[in-house]
């Protein structure tokens, strides 16, 4: 692989430079240069010209079996990589990340050996959330083999489905499930049904149990007075300590004993509560007394008045088993939401030390809150899943997931009206499926935002100078990025048929902001030229610096320099052409930077919707680049 000295300093630089240009929010560090350079800093060989300019010149053995080029071109404002290297022959792969100031762009394709346990697999998701809608769907089907999992064997199905629907002043969920297996059973039926309604300390539960007893409660329930007084007990116990009162109906009761011997209950009786917020006063006094909530009595009586003003319309719960068969379903509707959710943003801005108001969060959230409710937003969220014993040997999943927004819209739009933009424009597309003895995945996402580089160089930045651990010189060589103008970053990975080729750069408006780290890294020379190369005997890297020395130098001048020691080959009079040097026009083209004056004047002028092809890689693509690039000697 290649090094790249002087290798302490460039492999800081370059690590850094990557990993923020790639959009991770690792902190690489920034080396402090030393005293005097360690050995390996030290340039093999040194030639300059009449003028002072010099190359230095590193020579190593080969370290490793790949091969490529690095490079950084300061004039041109250029970061270049390729790297070429053997893989296992079954890998199969590619990866390509774009970044530009206002999106990150991307893709993946990879072939994975299919394991043996999967008989068929198939998977589609997507996702939008833009300015006009807000939607994701995804699909999976896989079929499994369980032949040496006697467990499943034993399973037949198991199924759910459902859905979930949230404004700012409503929430309802309903739903249902079953399992059914083949386990011989002998246990008797049980069954729940419970349903509550009310609002405001006024409530009426309803409920149906059947089940068998324990031996030691027999006695509580064998008559129905005997039922009467426990649930009395039960449920008259819980209302007191609210404050409030309960009523105990019984509609029916019976106690048989099964074939088991078992003694078995059915009970239908309902609760009627009254006064259950007459503690209100109680808690609000308690919560305004609470030094971490620092509320008024005020404050906290809203608080607690709006807990107790959410409407149950009502919720109710089933559920079954009769030992070979579990299945039960759920209806929920909670109402009048719109209170708690903003006494609980009251509560949040009176428990802030002022972080969250200095940052804007909590007007944040009170203009969505007032957005969603003018703009009636409503999110449905659906699933449906089922697992099954498809034969003796295998199982089959299948699910599907989707959600969507209502008047997405318009919510966008009474965002923008508040002074609120959307963070970002989000799209992405996955799909999977068994091919021979392969799955192959492909995914495709793509984030949008205005200034989108800027706003996460700010964030980074913001970061840094609330660690106190963090030194000026760090915050200094970040805030170059800034002044250096970021424009287009690239990454490309493609693995297939025993060879690996990683590709990535990008291009800056002016990297002279990063001048001074660069005299930093290099004891103070202006170093405007970095160019490394490798082959499977050797490495080189050429440094390339401007005014190394004083015109018409000596050997003794060059002597002088920190990175050149008495075994350094110093050649004067040079012609520094002879070196190689990177290749920006190559760089360029892979960036799509290359077209002339004219066409970026076109482009500016229209203003280009058209974003960079390709789509983003996941942190592992990362990890393999920055991997690549500290594959260095210290």
């Amino acid at each position: 692989m290649l090094d790249k000295p002087p290798r302490h300093a460039t492999k800081q630089l370059l690590t850094v430079v990557m990993a923020l240009v790639l959009v991770t929010s690792m902190f690489a560090g920034v080396a402090v240069a030393q005293e005097s350079p360690p050995e390996d800093e030290i340039a093999d060989e040194v030639y300059v010209n009449d003028e002072g300019d010099a190359v230095l010149v590193y020579e190593d053995d080969a370290t490793g079996t790949g091969t490529g080029e690095f490079g950084v071109d300061v004039a041109e404002g250029v970061v270049y990589m390729m790297l070429t290297d053997e893989i296992e022959d079954d890998v199969s792969a590619a990866f390509d990340l774009w970044v530009d100031t206002d999106s990150v762009e991307g893709s993946t394709d990879v072939a994975v050996d299919r394991p043996d346990e999967i008989e068929e697999f198939s998977m589609d998701a997507s996702g939008v959330q833009t300015d006009e809608e807000s939607t994701f769907d995804a699909d999976l089907d896989l079929t499994v083999d369980v032949e040496d999992d006697p467990e499943a064997q034993s399973f037949e199905k198991a199924t759910t489905q459902g859905t979930i629907e949230s404004s700012v002043d409503r929430f309802s969920t309903s739903g249902e499930y079953a399992l059914e297996t083949d386990v011989p059973h002998e246990m008797p039926t049980e069954r729940t049904d419970v349903s509550l309604a009310g609002t405001s300390g006024d409530y009426t539960l309803k409920v149906h149990d059947e089940r068998a007893l324990m031996p030691f409660e027999v006695d509580q329930w064998e008559t129905e007075t005997d039922a009467q007084e426990t649930l009395e007990q039960q449920f008259g116990s819980i209302a007191a300590e609210l404050g409030g009162e309960a009523d105990v109906t019984i509609h029916e009761h019976s106690l048989e004993e099964a074939a088991s011997g078992e003694q078995i209950l059915d009970v239908d009786y309902t609760i009627e509560y009254e006064g259950l917020d007459e503690l209100d006063q109680e808690l609000a006094t308690e919560l305004a007394n609470d030094p971490e909530a620092d509320l008024t009595q005020a404050e906290a009586e809203a608080f607690v008045d709006s807990v107790f003003d959410l409407e149950f319309d009502p919720i109710e719960l089933r559920h079954v088993d009769d030992g070979g068969t579990i299945d039960g379903e759920w209806d929920v509707d909670i109402g009048n939401m719109a209170p708690l959710t903003e006494q609980s943003v009251a509560l949040m801005e009176a428990s802030d030390d002022g972080e969250l108001e200095e940052t804007g969060v909590l007007d944040d959230l009170r203009a969505q809150i007032e957005a969603q409710a003018e703009a009636d937003l409503v999110q449905t969220s659906e699933w449906d899943g089922e697992l099954k014993q498809d034969g003796p040997e295998t199982m089959t999943f299948t699910a599907t997931i989707s959600s969507d927004a209502d008047n997405w819209e318009v919510y966008v739009d009474e965002l923008e009206d508040r002074g609120v933009e959307q963070e970002f424009d989000l799209t992405f597309e996955g799909h999977g499926e068994t091919v021979g003895d392969d799955i192959e995945l492909e995914f495709e996402l793509e984030v949008g935002q205005d200034d989108l580089f800027d706003s996460a160089l700010t964030a980074i930045t913001q970061d840094l100078e609330d660690d106190p651990t963090v030194g000026d010189s760090e915050l200094e060589f970040w805030e170059a990025f800034d002044d250096a103008g970021f424009e287009v970053a690239g990454l490309d990975v493609d693995a297939t048929d025993g060879t690996m080729t990683v590709t990535a750069g990008a291009e800056f408006d002016d990297l002279d902001a990063f001048q001074e780290a660069l005299e930093d890294e290099f004891y103070g020379l202006s170093v405007n030229h970095i160019y490394g190369e490798a082959s499977e005997e050797t490495e080189s890297t050429y440094l390339y610096v401007d005014g190394m020395v004083d015109s018409e130098p000596t050997e003794a001048d060059v002597e002088a320099i920190e990175l050149v020691d008495d075994e350094t080959a110093i050649h004067l009079d040079a012609t520094l052409d002879d070196h190689p040097r990177l290749d920006s026009d190559a760089a360029a083209e892979f960036l799509g930077t290359d077209e002339d004056e004219e066409e970026r004047a076109d482009d500016d002028e229209d203003e280009a919707d058209d974003t960079i092809p390709g789509f983003g890689v996941a942190v592992a693509v990362l990890a393999l680049l920055t991997a690549a690039l500290m594959q260095r000697r210290n």
